[in-house]
C-alpha cells in the first residue's frame, strides 16, 4: 500500500494538521483560563514568602464578607474598624512601633512604643485614621454632591525617605516633585448586593499581608509605601477623589489598584499607564493580561470605572489596576462570597501585588520622576512614560517591548509582503505559471497545440460571499439564543462557543464544497489564501 505524504496539500492531512493546531491553541488558552494557580502549602497552613500568611488572609476575608456592608452601613462601620485593628495587631505582631495620625492637626500618637524602638521621628510605620477629608463636586443639571470621608492608610517608611513627619513641614509643591513611593490602593466597600470578596475584600486582605510583609525585618522598602484602603468606591470613586486632600497624596508617583469585576478565578492586569509599569508587573510568578484590556478601556468597549481612572487622569501618577474579571455573572451579587472563590485566587492577586509593589518600591533610577509630557505641574512629576506592549505566555511568562518597536516592525511587513507577493507574481507570469485570472494556457507550445481553457476567473468571488453568509447564519443563531434562553451563556458558555463554531464551519464548508462540486477548480484554495492575506493585511492598515 502506498504511503501518501502526511504534509501534501490535501483535505485528510490538511484537516488534520489544522485540527491539532488549533487544539493546541485552544487546549492551554482554556486551561489557563479555568484553573487558577495552587496557593503554596507545607500540608496545614498555606504560607508565603516571610511575613506572607495566606490562612490568616483567608480567615480574615471570610471575617470581612459576613454581612453586606456598602458604605452607610453600620458592618461597612465594622469592616473599617476590623481592618484597623487588624493593621495594629500586625504591627505588633512583628514589633513595630508607629503612630497614629488622626489627620486633624493635632500631633500622632505613638502606640507599640518598645525599649528597642527607633526614635519617634523615624518610626518605620505611621497609620492616618482620617474622618475629616470631604469632597464637594457640581454634576452639572443633576446638581451637587457632598462627601465626608472615612478612608484610612498606613505609611510605610522606606529607607531613602526624609526622617520625621516630613510631611507636615513640606511644602505641597516640594511634596509633588519627591522621587516618590507607592500607593498599594483597595475599597472595602461593598455593593448593596453583594458581600464583596472579589471586590474588595481580597485586596483588603491582600494589603494587610503587604504591611505584614513589608515591616518584617529586612524588608523596608528603598522608597515609602502607602497602603490605602478606601471607601465609597462603589458610589462613585469619592474614597479615591478624598484622599486628594491627604498630605501624602503627591508623595506616591507609581500606584498599584486591587480590584474586583468578577467572582474568583484569575487576577488579570486590567490596565497599565506605560511600558515601566507593566514591566514591574512581569516580576509576578504567575502573570496574566495583555495590552488589549487596556485598549478596550481606552476605547470605551469597557465601561467598568475604577479608582485607576482617578490616580492617572486627576493626581498624574502611573500605575496598574489589578482586578479580577471572571465569572462575570456574579459581580455584583450575593455569589461574590467565599463559597465562590478560593485560596488559590487570594494567593494570584496577592503574589501579583507583592511582586509589582516590590519592584516600583525598590526603584533607584529617575524613571518615575521627572518632568511631565504634559508639562502640568499640578500634578505629580511622574516622568515620560514610554508606549508600550506586553502579554503573557500561558500565564507562565511576560513579554513587553515598547511600541515604537511593534510598530516599526508592523511597517516594515506592510511594506515587505506586498512587495514579495508582487514579485513572485512577477517571476510566474515570466514562466507562464501565474494562473490566477488566465483565461487559458498553452502546454507545450512547441507542438502548437490549441491553448488549454483554464477559467482562471473562476471561484474569485466564492470565500468573501460564503464568509458572509456563514456569518450571517452564525449571528442569526446566536440572536435566535438570545432570545429563547439568554441566560445560558452564563450557565453554559462553552456549549455557546461550540454552536457557534459548528454552525460557522457547517454552513462555510456546505457552501464551498457544494461550490466546487457544481463548478470545480483548481484556484479555490488559492483564491482563499489570497483572500485572507488581502483581509488580514488591510485589517493591519486600519486605524485602530
Amino acid at each position: 500500500m502506498k504511503c501518501q505524504n502526511p504534509f501534501s496539500f490535501k483535505p485528510l492531512q490538511v484537516t488534520f494538521w489544522t485540527t491539532v493546531t488549533y487544539l493546541a491553541l485552544f487546549i492551554p488558552l482554556i486551561y489557563v483560563h479555568e484553573h487558577v494557580p495552587a496557593a503554596p502549602s507545607d500540608g496545614t497552613f498555606y504560607r508565603g514568602p516571610d511575613g506572607i500568611n495566606l490562612t490568616e488572609a483567608w480567615q480574615q476575608l471570610q471575617k470581612i464578607t459576613e454581612h453586606f456592608h456598602p458604605f452607610n452601613s453600620h458592618q461597612n462601620d465594622d469592616v473599617r474598624q476590623y481592618l484597623i485593628d487588624q493593621s495594629k495587631l500586625i504591627l505588633k505582631r512583628n514589633k513595630i512601633a508607629f503612630s497614629v495620625d488622626k489627620c486633624d492637626g493635632t500631633p500622632a500618637t505613638p502606640e507599640n512604643q518598645l525599649d528597642d524602638a527607633p526614635a519617634p521621628q523615624s518610626e518605620l510605620v505611621t497609620l492616618f485614621d482620617d474622618e475629616i477629608a470631604n469632597v464637594t463636586k457640581v454634576l452639572g443639571k443633576e446638581g451637587a454632591s457632598y462627601f465626608e470621608g472615612t478612608n484610612f492608610y498606613i505609611y510605610i517608611r522606606g529607607a531613602e525617605d526624609s526622617d520625621g513627619d516630613w510631611w507636615n513641614s513640606e511644602s505641597s509643591h516640594k511634596r509633588t516633585h519627591r522621587k516618590g513611593g507607592v500607593l498599594v490602593n483597595c475599597h472595602f466597600d461593598s455593593v448593596s448586593t453583594g458581600k464583596g470578596a472579589t471586590d474588595d475584600g481580597i485586596g483588603c486582605v491582600s494589603m494587610l499581608q503587604l504591611l505584614s510583609y513589608f515591616t518584617i525585618k529586612g524588608h523596608q522598602p528603598r522608597n515609602g509605601i502607602v497602603l490605602l484602603f478606601n471607601n465609597v468606591e462603589e458610589d462613585g470613586l469619592l474614597g479615591a477623589e478624598a484622599f486628594g486632600q491627604s498630605p501624602l497624596s503627591q508623595f506616591a508617583h507609581t500606584f498599584v489598584n486591587l480590584e474586583g469585576a468578577g467572582a474568583g478565578g484569575r487576577a488579570i492586569l486590567f490596565r497599565a499607564t506605560d511600558l515601566e509599569i507593566s514591566q514591574a508587573y512581569g516580576k509576578s510568578p504567575h502573570p496574566f493580561g495583555s495590552v488589549i484590556a487596556g485598549d478596550a478601556f481606552k476605547r470605551g468597549a469597557i465601561k467598568s470605572r475604577t479608582d485607576y481612572g482617578i490616580f492617572n487622569d486627576v493626581y498624574g501618577m502611573r500605575g496598574l489596576d489589578i482586578a479580577f474579571y471572571a465569572p462575570r455573572s456574579r459581580y455584583h451579587t450575593n455569589e461574590d462570597d467565599t463559597r465562590h472563590t478560593s485560596v488559590d485566587s487570594v494567593w494570584h492577586m496577592l503574589s501579583a501585588a507583592l511582586a509589582s509593589t516590590e519592584s516600583l518600591s525598590q526603584t533607584t533610577s529617575t524613571k518615575f520622576h521627572g518632568d511631565r509630557p504634559d508639562g502640568d505641574q499640578d500634578k505629580v512629576q511622574s516622568g515620560r512614560p514610554t508606549d508600550g506592549v506586553w502579554f503573557d505566555f500561558v500565564g507562565r511568562a511576560w513579554a513587553t517591548f515598547a511600541l515604537r518597536g511593534l510598530f516599526a516592525w508592523s511597517l516594515s511587513l506592510l511594506v515587505a509582503a506586498p512587495v514579495v507577493l508582487l514579485v513572485l507574481t512577477y517571476l510566474l507570469s515570466r514562466k507562464d505559471k501565474y494562473y490566477f485570472f488566465a483565461g487559458d494556457i498553452k502546454i507545450h507550445s512547441e507542438l502548437n497545440e490549441d491553448p488549454v481553457r483554464i477559467g482562471g476567473w473562476k471561484g474569485l468571488l466564492r470565500f468573501p460571499i460564503t464568509f458572509i453568509i456563514a456569518t450571517g447564519t452564525t449571528f442569526a443563531f446566536a440572536l435566535l439564543v438570545a432570545k429563547v434562553n439568554p441566560l445560558i451563556v452564563y450557565s453554559s458558555p462553552y456549549s455557546i462557543w461550540a454552536m457557534s463554531l459548528s454552525i460557522f464551519y457547517f454552513v462555510f464548508w456546505l457552501l464551498l464544497r457544494g461550490s466546487s462540486f457544481v463548478r470545480p477548480t483548481a484556484l479555490q484554495r488559492g483564491f482563499t489564501l489570497v483572500w485572507l492575506f488581502a483581509i488580514g493585511w488591510g485589517f493591519r492598515c486600519l486605524p485602530l
